[in-house]
Protein backbone atom coordinates (compact mmCIF):
# COMPACT_ATOMS: atom_id res chain seq x y z
CA UNK A 1 0.00 0.00 0.00
CA UNK A 2 3.08 2.07 0.96
CA UNK A 3 4.56 1.95 -2.75
CA UNK A 4 1.10 2.70 -4.08
CA UNK A 5 0.74 5.85 -2.03
CA UNK A 6 4.39 6.53 -3.06
CA UNK A 7 3.89 6.70 -6.46
CA UNK A 8 0.58 8.65 -6.70
CA UNK A 9 1.95 11.45 -4.90
CA UNK A 10 4.89 11.61 -6.95
CA UNK A 11 2.70 11.65 -10.24
CA UNK A 12 0.74 14.44 -8.53
CA UNK A 13 3.59 16.47 -7.60
CA UNK A 14 5.31 15.71 -10.90
CA UNK A 15 2.27 17.26 -12.66
CA UNK A 16 1.59 20.29 -9.95
CA UNK A 17 4.90 21.66 -10.53
CA UNK A 18 4.61 24.52 -12.56
CA UNK A 19 6.72 24.45 -15.99
CA UNK A 20 7.32 27.15 -18.97
CA UNK A 21 6.11 26.23 -22.11
CA UNK A 22 9.28 24.97 -23.15
CA UNK A 23 10.29 22.63 -20.55
CA UNK A 24 9.26 19.45 -20.36
CA UNK A 25 8.38 17.16 -17.10
CA UNK A 26 10.37 13.75 -16.60
CA UNK A 27 8.51 11.55 -14.69
CA UNK A 28 10.31 8.26 -13.74
CA UNK A 29 8.21 5.34 -13.26
CA UNK A 30 9.98 2.29 -11.73
CA UNK A 31 7.91 -1.11 -11.65
CA UNK A 32 9.44 -4.40 -9.16
CA UNK A 33 9.29 -7.11 -11.33
CA UNK A 34 7.06 -7.80 -14.88
CA UNK A 35 3.74 -8.86 -13.91
CA UNK A 36 0.43 -7.74 -15.90
CA UNK A 37 -0.64 -5.50 -12.89
CA UNK A 38 2.46 -3.25 -13.50
CA UNK A 39 2.46 -4.17 -17.25
CA UNK A 40 -0.81 -2.35 -17.23
CA UNK A 41 0.58 0.48 -14.96
CA UNK A 42 3.48 0.97 -17.55
CA UNK A 43 0.94 1.11 -20.25
CA UNK A 44 -0.94 3.57 -19.19
CA UNK A 45 1.85 6.17 -18.18
CA UNK A 46 3.44 5.55 -21.85
CA UNK A 47 -0.01 6.43 -23.24
CA UNK A 48 -0.31 9.49 -20.95
CA UNK A 49 2.99 10.76 -22.10
CA UNK A 50 2.17 10.11 -25.42
CA UNK A 51 -1.05 12.31 -25.78
CA UNK A 52 0.80 14.79 -23.49
CA UNK A 53 4.09 16.32 -25.08
CA UNK A 54 5.44 18.49 -22.26
CA UNK A 55 5.66 14.98 -20.24
CA UNK A 56 9.14 12.88 -20.77
CA UNK A 57 8.47 9.44 -19.23
CA UNK A 58 11.33 7.07 -18.29
CA UNK A 59 10.83 3.42 -16.89
CA UNK A 60 12.49 0.87 -15.81
CA UNK A 61 11.84 -2.16 -14.32
CA UNK A 62 13.63 -4.60 -11.71
CA UNK A 63 14.01 -8.30 -13.04
CA UNK A 64 12.13 -9.98 -9.67
CA UNK A 65 10.87 -8.92 -6.28
CA UNK A 66 13.72 -9.96 -4.35
CA UNK A 67 15.86 -8.06 -6.93
CA UNK A 68 16.71 -4.62 -4.30
CA UNK A 69 19.98 -3.72 -5.40
CA UNK A 70 18.70 -3.53 -9.33
CA UNK A 71 15.83 -1.59 -8.33
CA UNK A 72 18.32 0.60 -6.05
CA UNK A 73 20.39 0.83 -9.08
CA UNK A 74 17.42 2.56 -10.70
CA UNK A 75 16.14 5.02 -8.54
CA UNK A 76 19.86 6.21 -8.91
CA UNK A 77 20.09 6.50 -12.30
CA UNK A 78 16.81 8.11 -12.61
CA UNK A 79 17.88 10.24 -9.75
CA UNK A 80 20.93 11.95 -11.86
CA UNK A 81 18.73 12.30 -15.02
Amino acid sequence: MNRKLFAGLAIAVACAMPASAADKIKVGLITKFPVPFYSTMEDAAKKYAAAHPEVELVTGQGQAATDIEGQIALIESMITQ
